[in-house]
């Protein structure tokens, strides 16, 4: 009366497997997101999640408790691609000044905004797998190391 069925103990072998996995699976991308900060700060230094745009007058606030380096460019007709870029520097709960009078005298259609945790700058680069597309980076500042 005390022994369990031999169907039980193949559900719990196969619970307890999948417990294993999932917890070596969160590991891993724990894991791996600490190692490619200390290998790659540069990668680690991408913040666009601490923007937050505001309703009136196209201003960015950090939302982030670190400073950042704010990047926006305009772009214009089709093909002519990143216009006007500017970086500045937003503190914590800091707002950039409004972009509107900017965009209209640029007689912009869009804003390319990227930003990077300070000291890293945003840039663009080439892309790693593709020369003729450039993607948004982190670099250091070469004044300010």
């Amino acid at each position: 009366m005390g022994q369990v069925p031999e169907t039980a103990k193949r559900t719990q072998s196969r619970f307890g497997r999948g417990v294993i996995v999932i917890v070596l699976l969160i590991a891993v991308v724990i894991g791996g997101r600490f190692l490619q900060g200390r290998f790659d700060p540069a990668m680690a230094a991408r913040a666009p999640d601490c923007l937050e745009l505001s309703d009136e007058g196209l201003s960015y606030t950090n939302i982030c408790e670190a400073e950042i380096n704010f990047r926006y460019c305009f772009t214009t007709t089709p093909g002519t691609g990143l216009q006007n870029c500017e970086t500045i520097a937003l503190a914590p709960d800091e707002t950039s000044h409004s972009l509107f009078d900017e965009y209209r005298a640029a007689n912009a259609d869009g804003v390319h905004e990227y930003a990077c945790e300070a000291p890293y700058l945003p840039v663009r680069i080439q892309s790693y797998t593709d020369r003729h597309v450039d993607i948004d980076a982190c670099r250091l500042d070469p004044e300010n190391p």
